[in-house]
């Protein structure tokens, strides 16, 4: 079986994990991996999450880091930085209401 044919509804499972039970039981890489799913609507993202994770080291550093330095990775483009970065924006705000509230 080709490993086109072993991704086949890995997105999907992706989803439907997260849907069901939120980021419990996901390993960083496959947060980020869903994250620059948003912006790569036909391409397995796994490589480019691990090899991110790679540089940054952690889930935090990915989403803090500087797009120049995102787009030095093979793979991530201006829509996987708007993904990143929307998902920092919003961990941002809703903690910082939770400290309000």
């Amino acid at each position: 079986m080709s490993t086109q044919n072993n991704n086949l509804g890995h997105r999907q499972r992706l989803r439907d994990k997260f849907l069901k039970n939120g980021l419990d039981g996901f390993h960083d890489y496959e947060i980020v991996e869903l994250l620059l799913t948003i912006g790569t609507p036909r391409k397995d993202c796994k490589s480019i999450a691990k090899e991110s994770l790679k540089i940054f080291k952690t889930l935090s550093g990915v989403l803090g880091a500087n797009p120049k330095d995102l787009k030095e990775i093979n793979g991530i483009g201006d829509n996987n930085i708007f993904g990143l970065k929307i998902a920092q924006a919003v961990a941002g705000r809703f903690l910082a209401e939770g400290i309000i509230n």
